[in-house]
């Protein structure tokens, strides 16, 4: 994710030593109430305005800050700015969160609809069997919303069709283990950035960057 925030800056004219901050921030978090957390496994900025807050609520951050001529509070600022951007552009994202139950021993997806954006039925047990398979960590960077959140986290992914759904225009048969993986919000988000989309490779790739 530190990479792909590092183009967003970049593209929006930003500082990219930015990217590189909150990677400290992080760190700083983890000597806190905030252990074995990383600010690049969120996605919500309202999270992320809590942790600002709590983060400058020590005194010792906010001397540093200073010190830092701001660079700290600027660098959650824009962190925060990149994902408000991220959740606006979530409405041209098909996630399949929300599934309708099938009795069918076949599992199918299609019935396209047009409504802002196309929305497809889907057959919760075609979810079931992907996650039966892969379990509830994301395929790409390997996030587990119940290991950071706990009992609120349990269970939540969201699962990514292989073959984007917007470029089929009939229905067809789907094979769970070999259409479906389980990925991150972010990641989910990142994916979905291209049309056509990113291959989870891909999106790998551009995370494997960020260990150079």
């Amino acid at each position: 994710m530190k990479n792909i925030f590092e183009n967003w800056l970049l593209e929006n004219g930003r500082p990219a030593r930015y990217a590189k901050t909150i990677i400290t921030i992080s760190n700083d978090l983890k000597k806190i109430n905030y252990k074995h957390f990383d600010l690049y496994s969120i996605n919500s900025p309202k999270i992320a305005e809590k942790i600002k807050e709590d983060y400058f609520n020590i005194d010792i951050y906010l001397e540093k800050n200073t010190r830092g001529n701001n660079m700290y509070s600027s660098a959650f600022d824009r962190y925060i700015e990149f994902l408000s951007d991220i959740s606006s552009k979530k409405d041209d994202i098909v996630y399949p969160d929300e599934i309708n139950n099938q009795e069918n021993t076949l599992i199918f997806e299609g019935a396209k609809k047009q409504v802002v954006v196309n929305i497809y039925e889907r057959d919760a047990k075609a979810r079931k069997q992907c996650l039966e398979k892969y379990g509830y960590n994301c395929v790409v960077c390997g996030f587990n919303f119940e290991k950071v959140y706990g009992e609120i986290g349990k269970s939540f992914i969201h699962v990514h069709h292989v073959k984007p759904l917007s470029e089929i225009n009939e229905e067809y048969k789907v094979n769970p283990i070999q259409d479906l993986r389980p990925v991150c919000p972010n990641c989910h988000a990142m994916i979905h950035k291209r049309k056509p989309a990113y291959s989870i490779e891909e999106i790998k790739s551009l995370l494997a960057k960020d260990d150079l």
